[in-house]
């Protein structure tokens, strides 16, 4: 079956939107928006997937999903053997039921992680829509490839700071959406800071300060979970945006972490510290405002002794660092 040139129109325009794109959340976002609009389609969902074991079928797969999805497509997800065929194989598996069909595409990105598209129909999907589903993906995966490029820090293979404008707007733009402003503080803006890290570079010089940034971020990605944001910001700075993450379980965490690199042995150059500082996100506080009161709390804690987290709201309620009234249109970067 041929595409009509009405039908190449449309797969046009539609390339050209995904292309738009300067962001991942973006990206996702407007996938999803444009096979929402194909008639045959009720639903689709976008889930990044960790294998749970190199060929164990029987294990869940750990899936994450682009947006707050039901527990029970999750479950459906992470057991279905349709789902995990079309991840191995990164092909498209169909299972049909009596009310719908679930169609699973498996997706591979370009820093070696993987996720799982899943199309919910009225009907087995017929060719044109297909054709229209391929052309999607090809898309998605240039822009994709892409984006990883320029977003990407190359050492460490963290985000970079240019992407983090973007990922805090998307987020404070979702709160203001969604949050119930009883609970609004359920993420959190984390920086850290390597404690005397000049003198690693100067005492052992950059190639092992390189490799002490590689493996801070190793303990950082073990740490943390998939569905939080790991940012090199700058030299031997790094942000964390913890999600779904109260003060008092974010501070816990931290501590974990610190503790975590405390004890942790780097080769050639021994123990090393980090000191943290965190802030609770809350609904109408621009982003670069958040990031401020972050580094004024690692401030104080690089002030006072160093290998320590603080939680800026903390420090404010106790007079410990002073609001400052800053230009709400001051960019990040």
């Amino acid at each position: 079956m041929t595409s009509s040139p009405c039908q190449q129109c449309q797969y046009s325009e539609d390339i050209l939107e995904v292309t738009r794109q300067d962001s991942v959340c973006d990206l996702r976002s407007t996938i999803h928006n444009l096979l929402n609009k194909i008639p045959s389609i009720i639903d689709f969902y976008g889930f990044d997937v960790s294998m749970a074991e190199e060929g164990d079928q029987n294990k869940p797969l750990r899936v994450e999903p682009y947006g707050n999805e039901d527990k029970a497509i999750i479950h459906l997800v992470s057991t279905h053997p349709m789902a995990k065929k079309a991840l191995l194989t990164g092909g498209l598996e169909y299972q049909a039921g009596d009310l719908c069909t679930y169609t699973f595409i498996g997706v591979k990105y370009p820093n070696a992680s993987q996720g799982i598209w899943v199309i919910k129909s009225s009907t087995i999907l017929q060719p044109v829509v297909l054709r229209h589903l391929y052309y999607l993906l090809q898309a998605h995966n240039n822009c994709s490839q892409h984006l990883t490029k320029t977003n990407t820090d190359p050492l460490t293979g963290l985000q970079n700071r240019q992407s983090l404008s973007k990922r805090l707007d998307h987020l404070l733009h979702k709160k203001r959406r969604e949050t119930d402003p009883a609970t609004d503080q359920a993420a959190c803006i984390c920086m850290f800071d390597i404690d005397f890290f000049k003198r690693v570079n100067d005492d052992f010089g950059h190639l092992y300060g390189d490799e002490v940034l590689l493996l801070f971020s190793g303990l950082m990605k073990k740490t943390f979970r998939e569905s939080d944001s790991l940012f090199r910001y700058g030299g031997e700075e790094f942000i964390v945006l913890l999600n779904h993450c109260t003060p008092d379980l974010a501070l816990n965490v931290l501590e974990r972490f610190r503790k975590a690199v405390e004890n942790y042995d780097f080769p050639q150059v021994g123990h090393i510290t980090v000191s943290c500082g965190f802030v609770p996100m809350q609904v109408g506080v621009p982003a670069n405002i958040l990031v401020d009161r972050a580094d004024n709390a690692l401030y104080y804690a690089k002030e006072h002794g160093r290998n320590r987290v603080e939680n800026y709201n903390f420090l404010l309620e106790q007079g410990l660092v002073v609001t400052q009234v800053l230009n709400m249109e001051t960019e990040l970067f």
